[in-house]
This record gives structure tokens, sequence and C-alpha cells, in this order.
């Protein structure tokens, strides 16, 4: 499982999942988690972390979801087009939960993933995502951090 937030940052994980992944004949599915105010009980471990897209949807929620899934679709399809056996996933909760549950439910043995390298203080304030999922998901982790 690649995690993608859509910055390019995030990206620099996709040369070596690709070059992984044809190497290995892996499955890779991409994740990005939509997170939006009042969506923290999608992402709690033991709530499903299904893809929402109903037409109850918030209007700007909708947006979002609709924006994020372009995004991993358009990028799937590049590595498809490169022999790459790939699928894509948009979630909607908080990100480590979100990605942990959806990893669990799926029977992901891998979470490929950069990080943005925020240390100390501003770590505290901003959180991180790679650092919640590497202490609570029990999976193994490909974590680089980009130059």
């Amino acid at each position: 499982m690649v995690c993608l937030d859509g910055s390019e940052i995030a990206e620099r994980i996709l040369p070596v999942v690709k070059e992984q992944a044809a190497a290995m004949g892996s499955e890779v599915v991409l994740v990005r988690v939509v997170n939006l105010p009042g969506s923290v009980t999608l992402g709690v471990p033991g709530f499903p972390s299904v893809p929402l897209h109903t037409a109850s949807m918030p209007e700007h929620l909708k947006k979002e979801y609709d924006l994020a899934d372009e995004y991993l679709k358009k990028t799937a399809q590049s590595l498809r087009q490169q022999g790459i056996n790939i699928d894509s996933q948009t979630l909607i909760g908080l990100p480590g939960p979100s990605i942990i549950s959806y990893a669990g439910e799926n029977g992901v043995d891998l979470v490929a993933m950069v990080t943005h390298g925020h240390t100390g203080f501003r770590n505290v304030l901003l959180g991180s995502v790679a650092e919640h999922i590497v202490k609570e998901s029990g999976l193994p982790i490909l974590l680089i951090r980009p130059k």
C-alpha cells in the first residue's frame, strides 16, 4: 500500500515502489485519505474505513473526495501503463487511523510512504501520519525521507 497526499514530496516514493513491485510482481494499492472536519469516527480503528461517496455527502466533502479520487486514478493509470499491477482507494477520515484500518481490513503486508521530515515542536503541533503508522500498525513500513 502506498500512501499519498497529493504532494510532489509524497510522490517521491513512487519510483521506489515501481522498482520493487516490478521486481517482486507485487500488487500495489495507492491510498489517499480525505481529512475533513467531522470525519473523526470514520477513521477510528475498529470502525470500517470504507470509501464513502453518496448523494447525501456535503458538497465540499464530495468535491474533495472527487479530486482525491481523480488524482489517485490518474496516478494509478500512469503506473499501470508501465506494467505495475495497481489499484487505488480514496478514504475519508483521520489519515493515520484510516490507513491502519484499511491495511488491516485488506491484508496489506507493507505500507510505503514518504515522511515530510517534521521534527520537534512542529511535529507536535502538526502530528505525524508516518510516525502514527510506524507506532500503531504493526506492519512493515517502507519509509523514505526525500532530500
